[in-house]
């Protein structure tokens, strides 16, 4: 699962792969340098995306628990092939609630506000009509867990509006 946050903890830490960057985020960013998903990986088309102007504030607990809340990501998805389409979607605010690692080391992420989510093939969805791979914009609620020692992200459930990002930039 690769997640495009408004915010910049997720939309770094899960580009990169890294689930273990949720429980030791990387610095805030105010721009989120283009990132490529590769056709067959969220859509059957290859899928660029860019963030700029995010400001948001982290709060981290010493026990791993983490709080991240403001203006996300002015988030642009591209399809690189063959359409050239672009959407482009703002967050006004969101915020973003990361459990301390639980006995097994999983972590619980509460996101509400604009959230793009990214979901690989090794991904799991919990969530009727969500398959993986896909991709999808949110306004409202995610609620997703991920397994720090092995990775694996599951989506557990999702409110709001939804917008199917493959079909839109087809």
């Amino acid at each position: 699962m690769k997640f495009f946050s408004p915010i910049a903890l997720l939309a770094v830490a899960l580009l990169a792969g890294s689930s273990a960057a949720v429980a030791a985020p990387p610095p805030i960013r105010t721009d989120l340098l283009p990132t490529t998903v590769p056709a067959g990986e969220g859509c059957d088309f290859a899928l660029r995306v860019s963030g700029t102007d995010a400001k948001a504030r982290v709060k981290t607990f010493k026990n791993g628990r983490q709080i991240i809340s403001g203006k996300g990501y002015l988030l642009t998805y591209t399809n690189l092939e063959p359409s050239g389409k672009t959407v482009t979607f703002e967050s006004n605010g969101s915020a973003e609630i990361t459990s301390a690692p639980d006995a097994n080391n999983v972590v619980t992420v509460t996101s509400t506000g604009s959230t793009g989510l990214i979901l690989f093939s090794t991904d799991a969805s919990k969530v009727p009509g969500v398959e993986t791979p896909s991709a999808i914009q949110y306004t409202g609620r995610i609620v997703y867990t991920v397994d720090l020692d092995t990775g694996l992200f599951t989506l557990i459930s999702a409110s709001g509006q939804q917008r199917d990002l493959c079909t839109e930039l087809a």
